[in-house]
C-alpha cells in the first residue's frame, strides 16, 4: 500500500482571501459559542431556534469585530513580531505539529468554560451545568478532544523514535514514567478534591488518573493502524455496555464496574475511554509519518489566534493544574463585592 498524499493548493499557498482574515475566522467562531452558551443559559424555556437565532448574531457580531481588528489594528505588524521574537526553536530536532498543539488549545478553552459554569453552580448562582443538557455534551466534547489528542500525541511519538532508530525499550519505559507522572498529579487531584469536596465527591479515577494509565498501557497498540480504530470502537462499545449496569465491586471502578448509585465529579473509566485513545492512535498513524504531515495545511501557524491556542496547548497541563484556583481567586472577591451567591457556604 502506498501512502496517500494530497496535493498542495495554490490557493492555500498564496493565502489569498480578505474578507476572511484568520482573526475575523476566529473572532466568529468565539462570538458564536459564546452567544450559543448565553442562550442555552438564560433561555433553556424557549425553543431551540432562538437559541441559533442569537447564536448567529453572535457570530456576526465576532466576525465584525475581527474584521476590525485586521484592518483597523493592523495586527499582521504584531503577528510579525511575534514570530520572529517567539520561535526561536522552530529548527529543534523534533518539530511539533502546530494544529495539534492549537486543537489541544481550544479544548483548554471549553475546559475553562465548563469550570467557570460549574463554580457558578458551587457558588448558588446558577445550576444550569446540570439543568441544560448542552453542558453535558459541551463537557463529552472537551474531554473527548483532549483523549483523542493524547491518541494522535502517542503514535506521533512512536513514529518519530521509530525513524531516528530508536530502540523499543527506551520508548516503552519513557511512556511508563510519563504516565505515572500524570497519574501522580491526578492522585494530588484526589487529595485535593477530598479536603475541599468531602470523600463523597472526591476525584477518585478522574481525566488525569485516566490519561496517566492509558498512557503507561499504550505501548503495544502504538503502531497500529486500522487495528486500533477497530480495537477502539469495541472498547467504547464495552464501556457503553458496562455503563449500563451496576456492579458491586468497587475495586473495579476505574475499569468502568459502576457501583449503584455511584455519584461522581469527574469520572473516566478505562472502558470506554481507552478506546477513544485508540481511535486517537489510528488517527496519528494515518494523518502523520514521523516528522511529515500525509496532508496539507495552509501556513497559519505563526498567525496570532493560533499562536495563542499553541501556547495554551503547550501548558495544558499546568493551566489544568492551575486553573480552578485562578478561577476562585477570581469569583469569591467579585461574588462578595456583588452580593450574590453563597461564597464559603462549604466552609460551614
Amino acid at each position: 500500500m502506498g501512502k496517500w498524499k494530497l496535493k498542495r493548493s495554490a490557493v492555500w499557498e498564496e493565502q489569498k482571501g480578505d474578507w476572511m482574515p484568520l482573526s475575523a475566522l476566529v473572532a466568529m467562531l468565539v462570538g458564536f459559542l459564546a452567544a450559543y452558551i448565553i442562550a442555552e443559559t438564560t433561555l433553556y424555556e424557549y425553543q431551540h431556534p432562538l437559541h441559533w437565532v442569537v447564536a448567529f448574531a453572535g457570530g456576526m457580531l465576532g466576525y465584525l469585530c475581527g474584521l476590525a481588528l485586521e484592518n483597523v489594528l493592523d495586527l499582521k505588524i504584531w503577528r510579525e513580531r511575534l514570530s520572529v521574537s517567539g520561535r526561536t526553536q522552530t529548527t529543534r530536532s523534533r518539530p511539533r505539529f502546530w494544529e495539534i498543539d492549537a486543537v489541544r488549545g481550544i479544548a483548554v478553552v471549553m475546559m475553562v468554560i465548563y469550570h467557570l459554569m460549574y463554580d457558578l453552580y458551587f457558588f448558588q448562582i446558577t445550576n444550569a451545568i446540570f439543568t441544560v443538557p448542552f453542558w453535558f455534551y459541551f463537557q463529552r466534547v472537551t474531554a473527548g478532544t483532549f483523549i483523542i489528542l493524547v491518541g494522535v500525541s502517542l503514535a506521533v511519538l512512536a513514529q518519530r523514535a521509530a525513524a531516528q532508530g530508536s530502540a523499543d525499550a527506551p520508548l516503552f519505559w519513557q511512556n511508563i514514567r510519563r504516565g505515572l507522572r500524570i497519574f501522580g498529579w491526578g492522585l494530588v487531584i484526589t487529595l485535593a478534591t477530598r479536603l475541599l469536596l468531602g470523600p463523597d465527591l472526591a476525584i477518585t479515577f478522574g481525566i488525569l488518573h485516566f490519561i496517566g494509565v492509558a498512557i503507561a498501557i499504550s505501548y503495544p497498540f502504538l503502531r497500529l493502524r486500522w487495528l486500533n480504530l477497530g480495537l477502539g470502537l469495541a472498547v467504547y462499545a464495552m464501556g457503553v455496555f458496562l455503563r449500563q449496569r451496576t456492579f458491586d465491586l468497587p475495586y473495579l471502578v476505574w475499569l468502568g464496574f459502576e457501583p449503584e448509585n455511584h455519584i461522581y465529579v469527574d469520572y473516566f473509566p478505562i472502558f470506554p475511554w481507552f478506546g477513544v485513545v485508540l481511535i486517537g492512535m489510528s488517527l496519528g498513524n494515518l494523518l502523520y509519518d514521523g516528522n511529515v504531515r500525509r496532508f496539507v495545511l495552509p501556513g497559519w501557524s505563526n498567525q496570532l489566534p493560533l499562536r495563542w491556542l499553541e501556547w495554551l496547548g503547550l501548558r495544558s497541563l499546568p493551566i489544568y493544574l492551575l486553573h480552578q484556583i485562578a478561577l476562585f481567586a477570581l469569583l469569591i472577591p467579585l461574588l462578595w463585592l456583588l452580593g450574590v451567591g453563597s461564597v464559603g457556604w462549604w466552609l460551614k
